[in-house]
């Protein structure tokens, strides 16, 4: 995966869209704030923040390198498949 990709997914007019990992776990980008990517080409990391009722604060912040990313699925399924927006908790 190459943060280009993830760069797109982000670009307007959002539209919320599924990180799929290589282990199988699903994150949905509801917020193109949500997601950060290092503003160099070679980006190797993007950090995702969620809604988690479990944190502290709220939210759950996560570091997920590039390369365990297996698949970028926009528009996303999981809020598609509800019919409402899910955090990646």
């Amino acid at each position: 995966m190459t943060a280009d990709v993830i760069r797109d997914a982000k670009k307007a007019p959002f539209v919320p869209f599924d990180l799929i990992l290589v282990n199988g776990t699903t994150y949905t980008v509801t917020n193109p704030d949500f997601i950060w990517i290092a503003p160099f080409p070679r980006a190797r990391e993007v950090v995702f923040s969620a809604a988690d009722e479990t944190a502290p604060d709220g939210y759950r912040t996560r570091t997920i390198n590039l390369g365990l990313i297996l698949e970028v699925v926009s528009p996303s399924v999981e809020v598609s498949k509800n019919g409402t927006e899910s955090n990646g908790s």
